[in-house]
């Protein structure tokens, strides 16, 4: 690089100016500034980056490096632009076919940030490698993508030969297959500061008492607490806080030392009690650090590293021998922003300097003793210490709790131990890595990709893979090699000629492409710019920076939510966002507007969903920005249930209640209902086939002969009874997990509880939601129905949730005497919490609510998924004849003895085809389930087909977020369509055919209990109860009954499969359609 050169990126790159006035760079740069400051900027923009290929991911990468300000980059592409590349790469015009790619690339670039300096160069990499290996040496970091693998490995060997030689990036893609390696030396640099606050002395006692009102409000939290915990160990023997009792009381006793209920340096205090009882110590990561050997054997063992890891390790031994003998790491010369007048502020911070200093000397004193061992003397310009800079030590005191030393290897090594490391840790992202190495190596030894499908092909992929795991693939590396073979064979040749960047699968719009699968590699990206830079703090701002960047290209570019459909001038999409066909009507809309979709309605917008990699990226990985709930006005305020789970806020509250749950749903806490599932399956079969109630003994078992004067061996019980039924055992199911209720006929809990939800179906009013001020009206006011609905809706909610849950406190003040409450998730609770009488009113209030929401979200989406059950069963006899055969192979045929030659037989009925199915002989458990993959996979395919919530649940936006090149205003509401995820035919070919075979072997389609259950912070916190009852009844089901179809039912689920569903105002329920449940031949025996 050349003296001109260099002075005109130092003048382009000059730090931001913090004095006066802000300058047109600080005005641009303010989000981001404000986010990893100053220094984090100057990191920034000091880097010089090369790309190697001017692909469309290289090229969405360089953009969400160009917005924020990098410094220079340089891309490297000697090929010209050809038509596949304009379609892919929104950084190409169709005016610039035919000319170099990279000079394309880097002017379209440029225009986005005009004070980066962007340059192209047209050479072959393979050539500057061998004339000019310097020229790439001089950047600070280099990104490759998807290059081949002769250069790449000459690339990476080049790179590797020298600490002080550039990071290296490789990113490559294949199919719906992504990843990114670093490469890198050992290095040390600038941390990430960890703010720690002292003991203060006894000296700096306030007494509050005798304080104005005004100065009461603004004395610093860290005052407060020294106090607190001063009048605590006075009460208390000289004790801190120790169990959790002591630390709520802590709590409650700096609430209580409020003058003002809006004193917000008390607010403060209550959020950082922790430090008064927190043990002060070294963290567990530094302790691992001064473990290492370079750190105990200083300086022989320190070796010759990257930039300042001889002097880190020294640093390091300095900071071992100063905790050795303090037992804590040295303070931070700065304190939090507070709640705080700026007299006692400006204290507080010097009394905390003064500490500061002088820890930081003795920490000098003993730097100065480990430097000595290595002989160093002063030199001019040295500091304190000998080869360390003043500088140096103080930043590295002041980030002592934030200490990382990041290792890396050259690109290509393999080492199986740490490839078993991970694909114990991570499987999944570890068999995708593996899964691309294999594939790369076969093209660098065919000279070709793979061809699609072959028989010959697969199997070296295979071998590949094996070899570097060592042994055999296993499931998930089969599945990653699945992947690669969905992957457009014309976007695999085209790659691998002239490295072009075509979608990933050639049905996929371009702009979908270009505008979700790169992004999901630009966001890794951007943390791998850290070592670039060697700033920790740049690895706050890299990961934070694709919201930064999204925004700042929103207002560059576009603007605007996602399309969507013409509007009403006045009502807006009023009519399609309450239409109970809205997931069908949706799913059409994407291929006109995209796979994001918006719904206006009186000022409020409301984004669709319509594919799985949106939901997941906005809905789980953002889900920080997007999981709040909207504004429920009906059924959230007037009729109070906003202090439910589903409807709650994400504060504080919210996150109590989601404990609560994960307390008692987790997968072991289900395991202990199992024995509820399997007598409440029992309970549904014998009402299905007509033996009563009751639980059947060895002496009044109903024999054949009664049954068949009941019902009749094949006597069909209309859709319309098991339908029902099974709402029945679902409710009693709930009541009995959740309350230990035994439900009898006539029950009132049970007329109690669908009360309440009818009452919520009927209080859905548009116009209320839209002008909530409506609520405020007179009852008497003409057209307010909606308060009386109201009313009467919140009596109903304050009755379903409170009588079950004091019914189970008056058992177990009953039963306490003579043993415990019958088990249920209340019970268990309450238990923990210290019983009905030991619980306070406010973990009473979360356990009665929590309680509640297992069936709201619970019976509903049960009840659906089983009735779809049935009715698939009826519409695909072969699915339903394989799962019964598989039932009876695995658990044994039922057999009994020959009346006439006393042989023991099979019990069991003819098929069509004259083959017999026998009975099992019992019914399936949960420990059968792992031997049952076929019934798993008609599991799998009901949820898939008929997901109970065809619309998830609505999430909203609480802090602005950009995403594709929109951005989400604070407000928006955002619903994934599970239906049109799970019938996607990229994720489920034919999508409209039941067919559970999808759902079995190495390359089986996409697991849809991972989209079915929700996304983010509003998944369901009862996934795992969710997923045990229905497999259970469908076990039970297929082993004592046959489902048969009625007229014209398999027709209808052959020509328009949507049409055999109905939206019933909560959940998508399968309509009363023509078939018959009929009892096996010798199935009551199983009952």
């Amino acid at each position: 690089m050349s003296a001109t050169e260099a002075q005109t990126i130092d003048e382009s790159t000059t730090a931001v100016s913090t004095q006066g006035q802000p300058d047109g760079k600080t005005r641009r740069y303010d989000r981001q500034l404000r986010l990893w400051a100053t220094a984090g900027q100057n990191a920034l923009e000091s880097a010089r980056v090369l790309v190697v290929g001017s692909t469309a991911t290289s090229s969405s990468i360089m953009k969400n490096l160009v917005l924020p300000g990098i410094g220079h980059f340089t891309i490297m592409d000697h090929r010209l632009v050809s038509p596949e590349d304009v379609g892919n790469n929104f950084f190409l015009e169709y005016s610039s076919i035919g000319k170099p790619r990279a000079e394309e690339a880097v002017r379209l670039l440029c225009e986005l940030n005009e004070s980066v300096e962007g340059k192209a160069n047209t050479l072959n990499i393979e050539e500057v490698l061998e004339k000019d290996p310097a020229y790439i040496t001089s950047f600070t970091l280099v990104i490759v993508h998807n290059l081949a693998d002769a250069p790449l490995r000459k690339l990476a060997s080049l790179l590797w030969s020298n600490p002080t030689h550039p990071p290296l990036v490789v990113v490559r893609t294949a199919g719906f297959l992504a990843d990114f390696t670093i490469q890198l030396h050992e290095h040390a640099g600038k941390f990430i500061s960890c703010i720690v606050l002292f003991e203060i002395a006894p000296h700096t006692l306030i007494h509050f008492a005798a304080m104005d009102p005004t100065d009461h409000g603004h004395v610093p939290y860290v005052y407060i607490l020294v106090r607190a915990m001063h009048d605590w160990k006075a009460a208390h023997d000289g004790n801190p806080p120790k169990s959790s009792a002591d630390k709520q009381a802590f709590k409650a006793q700096l609430a209580a030392m409020k003058v003002k209920i809006d004193e917000e340096n008390f607010d403060e205090a209550v959020a950082q009690a922790y430090r008064v009882w927190a043990p002060t110590g070294v963290p567990w990561d530094i302790q691992t650090l001064f473990a290492d050997e370079k750190c105990t054997g200083y300086p022989n063992a320190a070796g010759n590293g990257g930039v300042g890891t001889s002097q880190f390790w020294a640093l390091l031994r300095a900071l071992h021998l100063f905790t050795a003998a303090r037992g804590y790491l040295p303070l931070a010369a700065s304190i939090p922003d507070m709640k705080a007048d700026t007299k006692q502020y400006i204290g507080l911070q010097t009394m905390y300097k003064r500490q500061a200093d002088a820890e930081r000397k003795e920490f000098v004193g003993l730097l100065r003793e480990v430097v000595a061992q290595t002989g160093q003397r002063h030199v001019e310009g040295d500091g304190e210490v000998p080869g360390i800079s003043d500088d140096a030590i103080i930043e590295f005191v002041k980030n002592a709790h934030g200490l990382k030393v990041i290792r890396g290897q050259e690109w290509g090594v393999s080492r199986p131990d740490a490839i078993a490391q991970a694909l114990a840790a991570s499987p999944s992202a570890t068999a995708t890595h593996l899964a691309l190495n294999s594939l790369f190596a076969f093209e660098a030894t065919h000279g070709r990709p793979p061809a699609p499908g072959s028989d010959e092909d697969l199997p070296l992929l295979e071998q590949g893979f094996n070899s570097l795991v060592g042994g055999d693939a296993g499931e998930e590396g089969k599945a990653a090699l699945g992947e690669l073979g969905k992957a457009d064979p014309q976007e695999r040749k085209a790659r691998y000629q002239s490295q072009q960047d075509i979608p990933f699968l050639r049905q996929w719009r371009n702009s979908y492409i270009s505008a979700s699968v790169s992004e999901k590699v630009e966001f890794v990206f951007l943390m791998a710019l850290v070592p670039t830079v060697y700033s920790a703090l740049l690895l706050v701002g890299a990961g934070l920076c694709a919201l930064v960047v999204r925004v700042i290209a929103w207002r560059i570019q576009r603007g605007r939510l996602p399309p969507g459909p013409p509007a009403h001038p006045i009502w807006g999409h009023s009519e399609l966002i309450k239409s109970p066909r809205l997931h069908l009507i949706a799913a059409g809309w994407a291929k006109s507007f995209g796979d994001l979709v918006t719904l206006h309605f009186m000022g409020t917008n409301t984004v669709i969903i319509n594919s799985a990699a949106d939901a997941v990226e906005l809905l789980d990985k953002r889900a920080a920005a997007t999981g709040g709930r909207p504004r429920e006005v009906m059924m959230g305020e007037v009729m109070g249930y906003n202090t439910s789970v589903g409807l709650h806020q994400p504060d504080e509250r919210f996150r109590k209640l989601r404990r609560v749950m994960a307390s008692a749903m987790h997968v072991t806490a289900v395991r202990s209902y199992q024995p509820i599932e399997v007598e409440n399956i029992k309970y549904m079969l014998r009402r299905m086939a007509g033996l009563g109630g009751s639980m059947l003994t060895s002496s009044d078992k109903v024999g054949a002969a009664s049954v068949n004067q009941a019902m009749g061996v094949g006597h069909p019980v209309s859709s319309a009874q098991p339908m029902s039924l099974v709402r029945e055992a679902a409710t009693r199911f709930i009541l009995s997990v959740a309350y230990g209720h035994e439900v009898k006929p006539h029950d009132p809990f049970i007329g109690l509880i669908h009360a309440a939800m009818m009452k919520i179906r009927e209080g859905k009013y548009p116009i209320v939601e839209a002008f909530p001020w409506l609520v405020n009206l007179p009852r008497w006011f003409p057209g307010t129905r909606f308060l009386q609905v109201g009313a009467e809706g919140y009596a109903l909610r304050d009755a379903y949730a409170g009588r079950p849950f004091e019914q189970v406190q008056a058992q177990m003040v009953l039963i306490s005497r003579e043993g415990t409450a019958r088990h249920s998730f209340v019970s268990n609770l309450l238990t923990i919490k210290g019983g009905p009488d030991g619980a306070t009113a406010h973990d009473q209030d979360l356990i009665k609510w929590t309680a509640a929401a297992l069936f709201v979200g619970g019976s509903d989406t049960t009840v659906a998924v089983i009735n779809t059950f049935l009715l698939m069963m009826a519409a695909n006899p072969e699915v339903q004849r394989l799962a019964q055969e598989e039932i009876a192979n695995v658990l044994g045929p039922k057999c009994h003895s020959s009346q006439e030659t006393g042989a023991v037989v099979a019990d069991g009925e003819g098929t069509r085809d004259g083959a017999t199915i026998p009975l099992p002989a019992r019914l399936p458990g949960f420990g059968d389930r792992s031997q049952l993959p076929y019934l798993e996979a008609v599991f799998k395919e009901v949820m898939r087909f008929n997901p109970g919530l065809s619309m998830g649940l609505p999430h909203a936006v609480t802090q602005e977020e950009s995403y594709r090149g929109y951005t989400f205003p604070v407000g928006t509401i955002i619903r994934a369509n599970i239906w049109a995820i799970l019938h996607d035919p990229v994720l489920y070919p034919s999508p409209h055919a039941f067919e559970p075979k999808r759902h079995i072997g190495p390359h089986a389609d996409p697991n849809p209990l991972r989209y079915v259950f929700g996304f983010g912070r509003r998944i369901c916190p009862g996934v795992h109860l969710a997923a045990d009852q229905p497999w259970l009844a469908m076990a039970g089901i297929l082993s004592t009954f046959n489902v048969i179809a009625g007229k014209g039912l398999l027709e209808e689920s052959k020509l328009r499969p949507w049409d055999m569903f109905e939206f019933n105002g909560m959940t998508n329920q399968p309509k009363t359609l023509p078939f018959s449940l009929v009892l096996r031949q010798g199935a009551e025996d199983l009952l």
